[in-house]
């Protein structure tokens, strides 16, 4: 799952227009589109085939709990369809607790690239996510 942008640069009277990240440029002060893609990967005899899943396009009207509530009926969806078969991956900007919640709720297997900065509950004690990460023992690397 990743979170995109659909940048109009000389748009300015296209419906529904808002500022967005620019993922080319990381600056927040284009006019466009947030898109959200679903992609699963199906293992076949010769690989992996990509499959498209969904791809949601946001104007600027819709509030955050419409959005996360559209997130969570995706997961739900793709859950119950599969078989709860797989593992949801994420990029950064999907670890919200609310999010993470939804998740264990449903015993999805996921993987989230974590944003740095963030804290981790461990046995009722908040620490900082480096910190947990560089007291896990790690059997395996990939340089």
């Amino acid at each position: 799952m990743d979170e995109s942008d659909i940048v109009k640069k000389c748009a300015t009277r296209m419906e529904g227009l808002n500022r967005v990240r620019d993922g080319s440029t990381g600056a927040h002060d284009s006019l466009g589109y947030d898109l959200q893609n679903i992609v699963a990967f199906c293992k076949q005899n010769n690989g992996y085939k990509m499959l498209p899943v969904s791809s949601d396009l946001f104007i600027d009207s819709i509030d955050k709990d419409t959005l996360s509530n559209l997130l969570h009926d995706r997961i739900d969806e793709i859950t119950i369809s599969s078989g709860d078969q797989g593992v949801f991956i994420f990029d950064r900007g999907f670890d919200s607790r609310d999010f993470i919640n939804h998740l264990v709720s449903n015993e999805n297997s996921f993987i989230i690239r974590g944003v740095g900065k963030r804290n981790l509950i461990i046995d009722h004690l908040e620490l900082p996510f480096a910190q947990v990460c560089n007291s896990v023992p790690m059997l395996y690397r990939h340089p």
